[in-house]
This record gives structure tokens, sequence and C-alpha cells, in this order.
């Protein structure tokens, strides 16, 4: 199978194009419910939820979630989140990317063997 060449450094999902500082805040504290400054795990796991285009199952977003907290202390600050989120985004469009390539490829590959294989003149006994 010859070897697919694609460009992945420029993938970014759609939703984090027009995550700056700002936009970022504003969606932190969108989710900061109680207004302590954090994020609990519920307010982070409602945000990734929420989210446009992410299509995530719910033990896909508890592990996103439990990830974000970076220091361990059972809350998102708004440090963490600005870590995480974009970064949550992009991986999440890079999978979505890289399936749809594989799958582009697995295709080319059956069409190719279905095609490729020939059959014999004669009956080996």
């Amino acid at each position: 199978m010859a070897e697919a060449e694609f460009d992945l450094s420029n993938i970014e999902h759609p939703a984090a194009k027009d995550l700056d500082k700002i936009e970022l805040f504003r969606t932190f504290k969108k989710y900061d419910r109680n207004m302590n400054g954090t994020l609990d795990f519920a307010e982070y796991t409602q945000c990734l939820t929420e989210c446009p285009d992410i299509d995530l199952s719910k033990q896909e977003i508890i592990t996103v979630a439990m990830a974000a907290d970076l220091n361990g202390d059972g809350e998102v600050d708004f440090e963490e989140f600005m870590k995480h989120f974009p970064n949550v985004l992009n991986l999440i469009e890079y999978n979505k990317v890289m399936q749809a390539k594989y799958l582009e490829i697995m295709q080319e590959e059956i069409k190719r063997n279905k095609y490729s294989k020939t059959t014999p003149d004669a009956d080996p006994e």
C-alpha cells in the first residue's frame, strides 16, 4: 500500500478559530455558574457538552474534563481552561480528519484489491 501524504499541521476546530483570550474568558465566565473563578467538574462537562461541533460520548467528555484539571485540585481555573480548551477542540478536529482520511484510504485499498484480482483461465487440479 502506498503511503498517503496529507498536511495535518493546520488542523483547527471551527469553534477554536475565533478563540482569543477575551472569547476564552467569556466562555469560561459563562460556565462559572457560582462565580468562584473556577469551573467544577459539572460546569466544565456542561461547557464541553454544549460546545458546537463536539461529538463526544459521555465517557469521552468525562475523560476530557478530568484531564483539564492540570494541577489536580478538582477544579479548572482560567489558566488551565486557556491551556486545555482550545487544545481539546483541535484534538477533536484532528481525530475527525484522521478518521476521514483513514476511511478514504481504506475505501481506495478495497477498490484497488477488488479490481486487481484476476481469475485463472482454468481450474488447477
